[in-house]
């Protein structure tokens, strides 16, 4: 029997298909506006998408743009127009060509146009050589598709994120936190730690398979980390630093943290339910798998 798991849902909704193209050409460009606000959130980026904006170019002129959008990173400020077209034919290489001009003219970063309708091989072509991005509307991402890389995102960290403090042992299969649970109080132990280091050394005592991997937790994971312990009625544990006084070489000792400690002395975002919403029906399911 399969046991229903978050990566389960993830799964799912990246495998949703995408609507067909809007018939009315705003409504394209309001979908396309989506999207990269979508994108952009997910990826972390402080950017707001506007649609049917005016820039200036270099000459004084202005110059309106479908949907754009700039952001900072590595203390580059990246500005990017998208042009849509809702055509039923491939897209001529003049249309890129004016698109690429005008990029060129308000010294914009980069520019991407979405069609409906595809390209001819001379768009390609002339966008492959300048810096100009073609993508057809199906290989945008689907509603489904976007919610599931925000749930990717959000619920399990990669191997490169650093935690804000914290570190945990997640299931990278199921997207599940390691836990112990007392099968008697029906209460899960969840297992927090301040290093890498230490959440490596702990796993490696706890012989699980490699499916268990140590993550960082960054705030936007620990709200989620949080949530999801609340559906087992969880307990919070902070394991102390190896070279703190009492603790045994190469033991464990670990301090019982409250919820609202947790989260008032090392949550900073959007709030959280005062009290943890529990599931039972959450905790049967996944019992074999926690309990350790």
């Amino acid at each position: 029997m399969t046991h229903p798991s978050m990566k389960a849902l993830v799964d799912l909704l990246s495998k949703s298909p995408i609507s067909p193209p809007p018939e009315k050409w705003q409504d394209l460009e309001f979908h396309v506006q989506g999207v990269y606000q979508q994108l952009l959130d997910i990826q972390g980026n402080k950017a707001m998408v506007a649609r049917n904006v005016q820039i200036s170019g270099k000459e004084g002129s202005s110059y309106q743009i479908d949907v754009y959008y700039e952001f900072e990173m590595a203390g580059i400020r990246h500005r990017v127009a998208v042009e849509c077209k809702n055509r039923s034919r491939p897209l001529e290489r003049d249309s890129v060509l004016a698109f690429h001009a005008k990029i060129h003219q308000c010294c914009l970063s980069h520019g991407i146009i979405v069609s409906s309708g595809g390209f001819q091989k001379g768009s390609r072509e002339f966008a492959e050589k300048n810096n100009v991005t073609l993508m057809d509307y199906s290989e945008l991402p689907s509603i489904g598709n976007l919610l599931a890389r925000r749930l990717t995102n959000v619920v399990i960290p990669d191997e490169d994120t650093i935690g804000q403090p914290f570190w945990a042992i997640f299931d990278t299969e199921e997207y599940s936190p390691f836990g112990h649970i007392d099968t008697k109080n029906e209460i899960m132990t969840a297992f927090l730690f301040l290093s890498r280091t230490h959440t490596q050394r702990f796993l490696k005592g706890q012989n699980l398979g490699t499916k268990w991997q140590v993550r960082g937790m960054a705030q936007r994971h620990l709200s989620c980390y949080i949530l999801t312990c609340d559906a087992f009625n969880a307990r919070y544990v902070i394991a102390r630093p190896s070279y703190a006084a009492g603790v045994p070489a190469n033991q464990f000792l670990f301090d019982e943290i409250r919820r609202k400690d947790l989260i008032s002395d090392f949550y900073e975002g959007i709030d959280l339910p005062k009290e943890p919403n529990t599931a039972p029906g959450y905790r049967s399911i996944f019992r074999k798998k926690l309990v350790r």
